[in-house]
């Protein structure tokens, strides 16, 4: 579904509780959609030292999905009458059970090609795919300024593929089809202490990562060939966020940082009975964000925000060796305003402007640059 056919629905889902009115609450649910496109360019190809012509590549990519949640407070939240309506949860500590699901439909087209001095080669593909996420979380308040913290993430998706490649200017044909199935499952535990209004949270995160992928091609001439793969991955990985509220609770500062370590098996398991080790990885990501929110009222909040993200890869069965790196930079805007004290609307964009090194810190690669644009609509219900 679209963005822009939601405000309707959702506005009148905000204006049916009526004026805006202090009330206790024990229950929030929350539905969002969004809309995800990304495109991407090949910028240099570097050979030896020296920048290589003849090579060019687009890519872009479109998601669509919608995501509910739904979280119930141990114990009842109180409106004080005076605090931002989104703050409410925050500040009154109350333990809480939180289970959230969602799906999305993907579609990517690309194309690439290369030309040398007698022959060049040009490849196509189109693909689609959809996901499905979920998980659920808690919150346990051991006295008024210790909470544990816990939370299971799955996700789930598959993905076809159709490729065309062409050789010029013998017209030689290569077709191809790849079907990749994913599924990851991450854990984490935390503790947030709280220092009056202002808290600090470090939460330790562990998961298994597991990818089916089968590739078929057919060659002119009528030949063809058939690979299977299986990849499996263990991510650890800790984060550390804190809160501070400033000027009587109408501004908000939050601060986070994360790393992620994986490492990974890649096998070609194309006879079952015979697997074989293809290959060994391992990648680390670290981010940085900052954020901060204004409340212009009580019923009003702007949010502006950035970020930092960084992901080295490296692969090899005996020798490791630098595969590849991403940086990637946010930027993200959001507001949310409160129609009546238990309904909200809320709308927020985001864009990541990407960088791509494969293989990086070395005399040949190739550059990428990768832009990404996120689109959110959601509604709040509390009762």
């Amino acid at each position: 579904m679209h963005p822009k056919s939601l405000p309707g629905p959702l506005l009148a889902l905000a204006l049916a509780a009526g004026p805006l009115s202090a009330q206790d609450f024990g229950t929030e649910l929350g539905l969002s959609f969004a809309l995800d496109r990304a495109s991407s360019t090949r910028t240099d190809v570097v050979i030896s030292g020296t920048s290589i012509p003849g090579f060019s590549y687009r890519g872009d990519t479109e998601s669509r999905g919608g995501e509910a949640v739904a979280t119930r407070f141990l114990a009842p939240v109180t409106d004080d009458g005076s605090s931002p309506l989104a703050l409410l949860p925050y500040l009154a500590r109350s333990g809480s059970v939180s289970l959230r699901g969602g799906l999305s439909g993907l579609s990517n087209d690309s194309t690439g090609s290369s030309q040398g001095v007698s022959t060049g080669l040009t490849s196509t593909l189109s693909g689609s795919g959809h996901e499905a996420f979920g998980g659920a979380s808690a919150a346990v308040f051991l006295d008024r300024s210790t909470c544990l913290l816990g939370g299971l993430d799955l996700l789930s998706r598959r993905t076809t593929d159709a490729t065309n490649s062409v050789e010029l200017p013998s017209g030689r044909q290569d077709l191809g089809l790849i079907d990749q199935r994913s599924t990851n499952v991450s854990v984490s535990l935390g503790v947030r202490r709280f220092f009056g209004d202002h808290s600090l949270a470090v939460e330790g995160l562990a998961g298994r990562l597991a990818t089916d992928r089968a590739d078929r091609s057919v060659f002119s001439g009528g030949s063809a060939s058939a690979f299977s793969y299986e990849i499996r991955g263990v991510p650890l990985g800790a984060r550390l966020s804190g809160r501070v509220l400033a000027f009587s609770r109408r501004l908000v500062l939050d601060a986070g940082a994360s790393y992620l370590s994986t490492t990974t098996d890649l096998d070609d398991v194309t006879i079952p009975a015979a697997p074989r080790r293809a290959d060994e990885g391992s990648s680390s990501e670290w981010s940085g964000s900052l954020g901060g929110t204004v409340f212009l009222s009580r019923d009003l909040g702007v949010t502006l925000g950035t970020a930092y993200a960084r992901r080295d890869d490296e692969s090899g069965l005996t020798v490791r060796r630098k595969s590849g790196r991403r940086e990637t930079v946010t930027a993200l805007a959001g507001v949310r305003w409160y129609a009546s004290s238990s309904t909200s609307v809320a709308f927020e964009i985001e864009h990541d402007w990407r960088r791509v090194t494969s293989p990086p810190d070395g005399p040949s690669y190739q550059k990428f640059r990768d832009r990404e644009t996120r689109l959110a609509l959601s509604a709040g219900l509390r009762f």
